[in-house]
């Protein structure tokens, strides 16, 4: 098992150096392999609650100056964030960046700043009530659970046994009515989608 880019891994999948591919993103369009679409997941602001009380409703013209304790840059649900603001050539100022989740979410619990996750990452926090989901004014941004596979690679058993465990555990979400499906008509090629933001 290993992490990295997307477009890295895709050459992996496409070299035969990895069996299959898990992202939560835009839904993507990669040449060469099979996607299957398990799950949407809403990302939300989160902060301590005193903080939460202070900031109130997240405005996109405020997030240059907000205290954002975020992913790193290019991770796809900041980059969402990075191409909202490239539209008004502004760009995030996060007071921290780092790659570990759990980090983000312990700094967000300690009122260090606010943090912009998937809600499965601070459900538990959001439930014990050390931290408070912000409303914001652009809109949820929902990402996409999506498995690939070379797309003239044969399944193995063991890749299928896989495959189940994360249908079963990964739920579509209410009104969602592209999960499970096999490519569907809203992709959006991952190339194209990185160039839309290149020259911010």
């Amino acid at each position: 098992m290993s992490t990295a880019r997307v477009d890295e891994l895709a050459r992996a999948a496409l070299d035969n150096r990895v069996d299959l591919v898990l992202t939560m993103d835009r839904k993507l369009s990669l040449e060469g392999l099979s996607r299957t679409v398990l799950g949407s997941e809403d990302i939300v602001f989160a902060a301590a609650p005193s903080l939460a009380g202070r900031i109130g409703t997240v405005r996109l013209d405020a997030l240059t100056s907000m205290p954002l304790v975020l992913t790193e840059r290019g991770e796809s649900y900041r980059y969402e964030l990075e191409c909202l603001l490239a539209e008004r050539d502004e760009r995030l100022h996060p007071i921290v960046e780092t790659g570990n989740t759990e980090t983000l979410v312990h700094l967000a619990v300690q009122g260090v700043g606010v943090a912009f996750l998937p809600r499965f990452s601070v459900a538990s926090a959001l439930s014990a009530g050390t931290l408070t989901e912000l409303p914001c004014d652009f809109g949820p941004l929902r990402m996409w659970n999506q498995l690939f596979v070379h797309a003239a690679k044969p399944i193995t058993p063991a890749m299928e046994v896989f495959m189940k465990m994360l249908r079963e555990h990964v739920p579509c979400t209410p009104g969602a009515p592209a999960c499970g499906s096999v490519d569907g008509d809203e992709q959006v090629r991952y190339t194209a989608m990185t160039e839309a933001c290149a020259s911010r």
